[in-house]
């Protein structure tokens, strides 16, 4: 299946239904047994904190690259 039709797919199922994915992973196809669940309730969002101090900045600068 293609990935843009994934969600589409996904959308003939409900919570607790149990399907197995076929997914090739480093030249191997492996079998996933997967029970799906729901889409969380919250969304999260990182942000910088204004107030960062210069080694804070320095740590985000190289955990970013």
């Amino acid at each position: 299946m293609r990935a843009d039709r994934f969600a589409n797919r996904l959308e003939q199922y409900k919570p607790a239904d149990r399907v197995t994915l076929l997914v090739a992973r480093r030249e191997q196809l492996m079998r996933l047994p997967v029970t799906l669940g729901t889409e969380p309730s919250q969304r999260w969002r990182i942000e910088v904190n204004p107030a960062a101090d210069e080694t804070q900045k320095r740590r985000l600068d190289s955990w970013l690259r």
